[in-house]
């Protein structure tokens, strides 16, 4: 392809390395005559391998290095401790919460049961006292 620029070369460069794909013939070309986008293929298809070896380099003797000689099995152990842990936790907020729950329904129940005897005693002394003539109209009969 005539007329592409470096930076059109090392856009199709990155392209055809996230697909996994090999370059087309443009590039090939491009890439015989120009040795700064040589390099930059070059950094395309090293840098994997030379990020995880740095990475290597700074995680030895680090945590990332304890990490990595764990045994696996007691990382799996301290994982289910938390979820036991945190199942724990969950139950007795439920348990505390459902107490709670039962507290306020029976002091509500008792708070209606005092209220309706209170409602009767009222409606009953009102019907069984005497209007103005002294005669009792309602009786409420026990």
């Amino acid at each position: 392809m005539p007329n592409m620029t470096c930076s059109d070369i090392r856009e199709r460069l990155q392209d055809a390395h996230d697909r996994g794909a090999a370059m087309d013939e443009g590039c090939a070309d491009h890439l015989s005559a120009c040795e700064a986008c040589r390099v930059f293929q070059e950094f395309l298809t090293t840098y994997p391998e030379r990020l995880r070896r740095e990475l290597d380099t700074l995680a030895d003797g680090s945590v990332f290095s304890a990490a990595r000689t764990a045994e696996p099995g007691r990382v799996g152990k301290r994982r289910r401790r938390i979820g036991y842990s945190l199942s724990g936790l969950a139950a007795a907020v439920v348990i505390g919460l459902g107490i709670l729950f039962a507290v306020f329904t029976v002091e509500r129940v008792r708070t209606d049961r005092y209220v309706r005897e209170e409602n009767s005693r009222f409606v009953d002394d009102l019907f069984n006292d005497s209007v103005f003539d002294g005669t009792a109209y309602f009786t409420v009969s026990e």
